[in-house]
């Protein structure tokens, strides 16, 4: 086939395809046009029309409830003077009244207001006012009575906080009983507050509400503002005293809302009747019936679109096979043959070309990644990071290992200039650029310590090398870095050397003190008093004693390392441990002039434990108190016993706990700062404690003191409690 005829080809391939894709699309496209445009011609009017009349309606209902409102207003003044009128006319009132007994006067007053259910009751006759009321803020009676006829009723505004009320007035000589001697008037006070507005709700089924001025002071509906929902419809109906329906708001919800001018005898508008119907949930509604509407006319469109696919895909189906195995080939599908028997001779002489090139490139790809694989296997070898920059000092290849050691991503180590990736540590005196040698020059790996991609140190063996390729027209360096991390290994070589020289230390100073202490009773043996004796002997003896506790810690540390850390259980008493240990102590803390105070409940119960090990947990913990407590102060020992667990805590004066530190305190090596810098022991007695406690099955802890000092403690679980200790004994003072 010559050049032309490919070309030819070509062009016919080309344009197929733009058919293939424009029937199905026109196809497809023009039944959901045909299907929306229905919709939209057919749905819209009449979903409008109903939209129109639902809020119609609403309206409707709103001015209903309106002036179902104003009548139960009117039914609950009529109801409240019928009140009135029968408080009036109560027999024992008349009496109580011609009695003159204000107190049982007063107390009957108040049995009726409360089982009228009435706010205030006031009774005024012969000259006298009295007012039993659950508010503070009830007017008097000489600014309800007025020149009107008895009996009648009117609302009122009261204040503290402002409120409507309505109250009913009626005479008090109508009473047979009273006779025309006891004149007066009965004045019966009824508060509108949320309480009523809640029941007008319930018998109107709308939200009710009460509005003075422009504030809300009585409400059924939840989390309502304090103002109207509509401030300038409310407005316009105080000014023109006419109801009025309209809409407002509350926050995100939007109501239906009816305003009714409550008018007093004066004929001024003393407070709004506000009634709300939620149009949010009616609109929901609506919107989900329109939503399903919409809903079956996709789907129907969808239906219709499908069909239109399926008869698309039938007439263009030899094109959509073609397209579909050029796709594969593009991402690297290689191995499944193109089909070429489609019916139509272009078609077929295009696939058969395309499958030449598959096979072709398929044989090429095979070689490739034959080769590709072996250079992987190789590099795969080395278990150190490799990096590969250019002149430039940008990233041109990494492997897995150097991404896990930099802990970069691969997307963040790409092309990254090598200073970006290799950042000196704080206090690094040496660079990358240093250590890069010329490329007839092979250096030894050199140590670098930079920071990671988490910001951390870390320590590197750096060697490199450089790798040229001999390109026609542009030959091109690059120099080979070989990472290999070896912070572990400095941080290793770092504890020993500070663990040995703190061993050196730790047993140097008792040494130093058993050599001189030994040297003088050599020397000076005939020339000492036996008090000086006695002084250089217990000195000895606080030397021993401290080498002693450090040769058990390091025995304690290498038997938990070797897992043969055991107890040997057994009941014992507590109080006689303690004397030991108080004991053992005693020379350290006459030589630091400190006081051990110890505190031992009553009826201590008998352990069953390994009474060695926790000797030597509380001597490690009395050991680090008097260290960090400065000389003259107290150490106190307690013991306390709570429920199943005993508690010993050493509490010291010392300069306390670094708070950053407390998650270290209990690990191995781990040594306290004194406040002058200098440190203490060798990092094994609190670990030992905590080994020792965790073998009995219970809990350290440490904390600060409020007035100062540091608060270490362990508890252990009382294992026996059938056999206890009789006696609580109490050390103070320097032990001598």
């Amino acid at each position: 086939m010559n050049l032309s005829s490919r070309f030819s080809l070509l062009g016919k391939g080309i344009y197929l395809r733009p058919r293939q894709t424009s029937i199905r699309s026109r196809v497809t496209y023009g039944v959901i046009v045909l299907v929306i445009v229905t919709v939209i011609l057919g749905g819209l009017p009449a979903i409008g029309i109903a939209w129109f009349q639902l809020d119609r309606q609403l309206r409707f209902h709103v001015q209903d409830t309106q002036l179902a409102t104003q009548a139960l207003y009117v039914a609950e003044q009529e109801q409240l003077l019928k009140l009135a009128a029968l408080v009036a006319e109560r027999p024992t009132l008349c009496t109580l009244l011609r009695s003159d007994d204000v107190e049982q006067l007063t107390g009957y007053l108040e049995t009726l207001r409360q089982e009228t259910a009435a706010d205030a009751l006031v009774v005024v006759s012969g000259g006298q006012q009295i007012i039993v009321s659950s508010r503070a803020d009830v007017p008097t009676p000489d600014t309800l009575l007025d020149d009107r006829q008895l009996p009648f009723t009117d609302f009122i505004l009261l204040e503290n906080p402002p409120q409507l009320g309505i109250f009913s007035i009626s005479e008090l000589g109508a009473a047979t009983s009273c006779g025309q001697d006891t004149t007066g008037q009965v004045i019966v006070l009824q508060v509108l507050d949320s309480d009523f507005m809640r029941q007008l709700a319930e018998h109107t089924g709308l939200e009710q509400s009460l509005i003075i001025g422009e504030n809300r002071v009585a409400t059924s509906l939840d989390n309502a503002p304090d103002w109207p929902l509509n401030p300038e419809a409310a407005e316009l109906v105080i000014r023109t005293q006419t109801s009025c329906c309209t809409t407002g708001a509350s926050e995100e919800k939007t109501y239906y809302v009816g305003l009714v001018p409550l008018v007093d005898h004066q004929g001024s508008v003393i407070a709004l009747s506000e009634t709300a119907l939620p149009r949010d949930a009616i609109h929901r509604n609506m919107i989900y019936a329109i939503t399903l509407m919409f809903g079956t006319s996709v789907l129907v469109a969808a239906g219709s679109a499908i069909l239109a696919t399926v008869l698309a895909r039938r007439v263009t189906q030899p094109l959509s096979a073609l397209s579909e195995a050029a796709r594969q080939m593009s991402v690297g599908a290689l191995e499944t043959p193109i089909p070429i028997q489609s019916g139509y001779i272009e078609i077929d002489e295009l696939a058969s070309q395309l499958d030449r090139s598959r096979r072709h490139l398929a044989q090429i790809i095979q070689v490739t990644r034959r080769e590709l694989k072996r250079i992987t296997l190789l590099l795969g070898a080395t278990r150190e990071g490799m990096i590969t920059l250019d002149e430039n000092g940008l990233v041109t290849w990494f492997n897995l290992e150097a991404r896990q050691i930099l802990g970069y991503s691969a997307a963040d180590l790409w092309r990254k200039h090598c200073d970006q990736v290799f950042r000196p540590a704080p206090g690094e005196a040496a660079s990358l650029n240093q250590i890069f040698q010329p490329p007839e020059r092979q250096l030894p790996p050199a140590r670098l310590t930079i920071l990671d991609a988490y910001d951390h140190p870390i320590t590197l063996a750096v060697s490199t090398s450089w790798l040229e390729y001999d390109l026609p027209r542009e030959p091109r360096r690059e120099r080979i870095l070989l990472i290999r991390e070896v912070s572990e290994e400095e941080a290793i070589n770092r504890l020993r050397t500070e663990f040995l020289a703190n061993v050196a230390h730790e047993f140097r100073t008792p040494l130093t003190g058993i050599s001189a202490a030994t040297e003088l009773l050599e020397d000076e043996s005939s020339s000492l008093t036996p008090e000086e004796v006695t002084s250089l002997a217990n000195t000895v003896r606080l030397s021993a004693t401290h080498l002693q506790t450090l040769v058990d810690n390091l025995l304690e540390s290498v038997l938990i390392d070797a897992d043969c850390f055991r107890l040997r259980r057994r009941p014992f008493t507590l109080a006689d441990e303690l004397r030991i240990a108080t004991e053992m102590m005693s020379p350290l803390l006459r030589r630091r002039q400190q006081q051990l105070s110890v505190e031992v409940p009553d009826n201590l119960p008998t352990l069953w434990a390994d009474p060695d090990r926790l000797r030597q947990a509380l001597v490690n913990l009395l050991q680090n108190a008097s260290k960090f407590s400065p000389k003259g102060t107290q150490i106190t020992l307690a013991v306390e016993v709570e429920n199943s667990w005993i508690t010993l805590a050493v509490l010291d004066a010392g300069p306390g706990l670094p708070a950053e530190r407390f998650s270290n305190l209990f690990d191995r090596f781990w040594v306290g700062d004194q406040p002058r810098g200098a440190q203490y022991g060798i990092g094994f007695g609190l670990p030992i404690v905590k080994a020792i406690v965790d073998a009995h099955g219970g809990r350290v802890g440490a904390e600060n003191r409020a007035e100062g000092g540091a608060r270490v403690w362990f508890s252990l679980p009382i294992r026996l409690d059938e056999d206890s200790h009789n006696g609580r004994f109490r050390v103070e003072g320097n032990l001598s």
